[in-house]
């Protein structure tokens, strides 16, 4: 007798499992923010456009997935000089960063 138990209650654990499997996993929305800037000197903007989101009950991680891309100058002078590539000192004195 409690041999079929077991087995009744075995077969309706099996049947409920592929109901469990075929659930739709929860998705997060994301959107993308590009900026031709750098985020130190960007970082202002970048609080009020969070404001601007949780006005409209949006929240970073939470309700919205948000990334960030940021376009940043790198000079690599070793490579630019076996290329024969002069840059001008304006130019390096915007980049982000220089390599030697």
């Amino acid at each position: 007798m409690e041999r079929r138990k077991f087995l009744r209650m075995l077969g309706g654990a099996a049947s409920a499992l592929p109901l469990a499997a075929r659930a739709q996993p929860s998705t997060v929305p994301s959107m993308g923010f590009l900026n031709g800037a750098t985020p130190g000197g960007y970082a202002p903007y970048v609080k009020a456009f969070l404001a601007g989101l949780n006005q409209g009950g949006y929240v970073d991680g939470e309700s919205v997935r948000i990334d960030y891309r940021w376009a940043e100058l790198i000079i690599n002078l070793k490579t630019a000089r076996s290329l024969g590539i002069d840059f001008p000192s304006s130019l390096l004195d915007r980049a982000d960063v220089v390599l030697d």
